[in-house]
């Protein structure tokens, strides 16, 4: 795998645990090149290497414009805006068409050459994209990837199960925001009436038997903010234990404004569960930061997002492949590092 490090600190990412995660290590500074590869076993071996804990985040945090200034940690590429479903919260129904191959090359092969550790291939939902395999194979195999998706293909997944099975450093993140049929299609309607719940088990269950990596990601509206203990109760029996838990944006003037849910409401259910779902992995989240993250849209442009707004910024990378003036970097650790960024949890 990819890493970022100086000499104290070491980043990477954790495709089994699903998340970025920082260790203070002693690595030698010869050995301090990003593309480089690394094991979770590697970084422990070296003496006095350990995970950080919240101090040593604030630390880290100090040198991160500086030190880590153009060591990107993520980059969203929206492949499709073409989706089965019609969710009304959606971050991206304002991004159109489909990456053409020819761009997707030339992208995947500057993220190669750039020290990026990770890549969302997302949509729209980014199993209807004719060149997913083609894309992924472009991809540097010690870059990690998940793959955003509405879990309701199953059938497309199948197809390709032997190579997701093979492809190391690869996930899939499916978002469930209700075990209610009755309640999933007040926010997340398909086009064609579908049974959504039936197609997500017939894809957890395939996945999990072909041992590729899966977790689930819940948006917390006001339509589901009281159904979240039922959610955790039927991962619970689907054997998922990494759990990312968001408020909704309503940042978007097409978003239903009675989505939103309170701060106080949202960390009131989030505290409900953590009192007695010792057995899950949850990370979540009251807000995004500005300027936080690099988004690549259908047509190849490279964003970043206001979310306060919902304005796309777009970046300009000046004559070096991905090194960003406009993204904030301390923001878009804090992004990624939510399991130290106790701001972004509590009012």
């Amino acid at each position: 795998m990819k890493y970022h490090t100086n000499n104290k600190f070491l980043v990477f990412y954790d495709v089994k645990q699903f998340r970025f995660r920082l260790f203070k290590t002693a690595i030698p500074k010869s050995s301090c090149n990003y593309a480089s590869t690394l094991s979770v076993d590697d970084v422990l071996a070296y003496d006095g290497a350990h995970e950080c804990n919240d101090f040593e985040f604030n630390q880290f945090s100090d040198i991160i414009e500086t030190d880590f200034v153009n060591k990107i940690l993520n980059i969203d590429i929206v492949l499709t805006s073409k989706c089965n479903l019609q969710c009304v919260y959606c971050f991206a129904k304002d991004l159109n068409g489909q990456l053409p191959l020819n761009k997707a090359k030339t992208i995947c092969d500057e993220i190669n050459k750039s020290p990026v550790l990770h890549v969302t291939l997302s949509g729209g939902e980014p199993t209807l994209y004719p060149y997913l395999i083609d894309i992924i194979r472009m991809l540097d195999p010690e870059i990690c990837i998940t793959i955003d998706s509405n879990g309701t293909l199953a059938e497309i997944i199948k197809k390709n199960i032997p190579f997701f099975k093979e492809r190391k450093n690869l996930n899939f993140r499916i978002t469930i925001d209700n075990v209610s049929e009755e309640k999933i299609r007040i926010v997340r309607p398909s086009k064609d009436n579908i049974n959504t719940l039936e197609r997500i088990d017939d894809l957890i269950r395939v996945l999990h038997e072909n041992n590729v990596n899966v977790m689930v990601q819940t948006v917390v509206t006001s339509k589901n903010i009281n159904d979240l203990r039922s959610i955790l109760n039927y991962l619970n029996e689907r054997n998922i234990k990494r759990v990312n838990i968001n408020k909704v944006l309503i940042c978007d003037a097409n978003t239903n404004k009675d989505l939103g849910v309170s701060n106080n409401d949202f960390l009131v259910a989030i505290n409900d569960l953590l009192k007695t779902e010792n057995d899950f992995d949850l990370d979540y989240s009251i807000f995004a930061y500005e300027n936080s993250v690099i988004l690549i849209n259908p047509n190849g442009d490279v964003l970043t997002h206001n979310y306060s707004t919902g304005e796309r910024i777009q970046i300009d990378s000046g004559n070096t492949p991905f090194l960003y003036r406009s993204l904030n970097i301390k923001n878009h650790y804090y992004e990624y590092f939510r399991q130290y960024n106790t701001t972004n949890k509590r009012e």
